[in-house]
């Protein structure tokens, strides 16, 4: 015999899907995970009702998430555009820096007085469906606190474009009550308003208002010379001078929306 002894392959009988195997070359390894896959089973899965459920919670998740950018996205649009129309909306404002008109008869006699308060566009884009108004009151005593502002000449509409400034101008005040201002027996207030949108969509309605009283020097002379220059300045009242929210309170023209 040969020294050379020959080893016998371990033959080994395994059952794979139900079918008996037999394999001269099956190794210990394969057949322990054989075994252990029969008596333990497969590996075990998830349900499919947990991996539904998962799914919607994820879906509603991301849908939530989505939702709150979507939001903070508008919020942070619209105060971008508050900031905008509030630097470049039109801003209607009044100056007591008025000047003094005069009205002469033919007999070149000052028979009357106007004001012109100055009225301006101080926004950076015109204005829409402007409508204005000056009036005048004398009274012997001061402005009762229960004055309700009544529009004494017509209303005056029109546009006012950006940067724009033109003169609102009184009716005649009577140089008889000029003269009376300058002695300190009367006083002589000017009023008026503006309301206006500006170019914006949706923004709301706008509303300018002002009071001021003439105060006149007491250089002693004839009025009604055309030669007499009678200085005055106007100061503000204590009311009626306000923009927008500011006039909640006032007393309102006729047909003119109150401000938010």
């Amino acid at each position: 015999m040969s020294s050379r002894r020959h080893k016998k392959k371990k033959k080994i009988r395994v059952e794979r899907d139900g079918v008996a195997i037999q394999d001269d070359n099956y190794s210990a390894t394969e057949l322990s995970c054989q075994e252990h896959l029969k008596h333990n089973g497969e590996i075990s899965k998830p349900h499919d009702s947990k991996v539904a459920l998962w799914t919607l919670f994820t879906a509603i998740a991301v849908a939530v998430i989505y939702a709150l950018q979507l939001n903070a996205m508008i919020d942070s649009n619209k105060i971008n555009r508050e900031a905008l129309e509030s630097v470049q909306r039109a801003f209607v404002v009044f100056s007591p820096t008025a000047e003094i008109g005069t009205s002469v008869n033919q007999q070149s006699k000052v028979i009357a007085w106007q004001a012109h308060v100055p009225m301006k566009n101080a926004g950076a884009t015109s204005t829409k469906k402007l409508r204005n108004n000056i009036s005048f009151y004398i009274s012997k005593t001061s402005l009762p606190d229960d004055f309700g502002f009544p529009d004494t000449s017509d209303v005056i509409s029109g546009v006012l474009g950006p940067k724009d400034e033109i003169q609102l101008r009184t009716q005649n005040i009577p140089i008889a009550d000029v003269v009376l201002a300058q002695q300190n027996l009367t006083h002589i207030y000017v009023y008026g308003w503006a309301a206006y949108r500006d170019v914006f969509p949706e923004s709301p309605p706008h509303l300018t208002m002002f009071c001021y009283e003439l105060f006149l020097n007491t250089i002693p002379g004839d009025l009604t010379s055309i030669d007499y220059k009678l200085t005055g300045s106007f100061l503000t009242c204590k009311k009626h001078n306000c923009q927008d929210d500011e006039c909640r309170n006032e007393a309102l023209p006729t047909g003119i929306e109150r401000p938010n």
